[in-house]
């Protein structure tokens, strides 16, 4: 019984995968090197980035002076959007904003529209 000697690949075909050897012996190291640094560098940069805090809501005197006292004191930068107060609401159930400022009624109707 003589055995087969199996498939064997062109003189082209021997060039093909000697280039494509050669390619990730000296290619693959220096992207992974690229990739290594990027992501250093990626990291440093999500570190010294400022928190965006995004506020909507309507006019109001304390509103007015938020974003002042937040750029004075606090360490977060602000996106400041004034709207309704229904809309600064649905803003922040659909997670467009992270605080949203709205009128309470004060007297007799208060306690009505908090029950709600």
């Amino acid at each position: 019984m003589q055995r087969g000697k199996g498939a064997r690949l062109t003189a082209l075909g021997e060039k093909l995968l000697w280039a494509e050897q050669g390619t990730q012996a000296g290619l693959f190291p220096q992207l992974e090197n690229i990739v290594t640094e990027l992501n250093v560098e990626i990291r440093k940069a999500r570190q010294r980035a400022t928190p965006v805090l995004r506020i909507q809501a309507s006019h109001g005197y304390a509103i007015e002076k938020l974003p002042e006292l937040i750029r004075q004191r606090g360490n977060a930068e602000i996106d400041f959007k004034y709207v309704g107060s229904v809309e600064a609401l649905a803003a922040l159930s659909r997670s467009a904003c992270d605080l949203a400022g709205f009128h309470v009624p004060m007297g007799e109707l208060g306690p009505l529209s908090w029950a709600q």
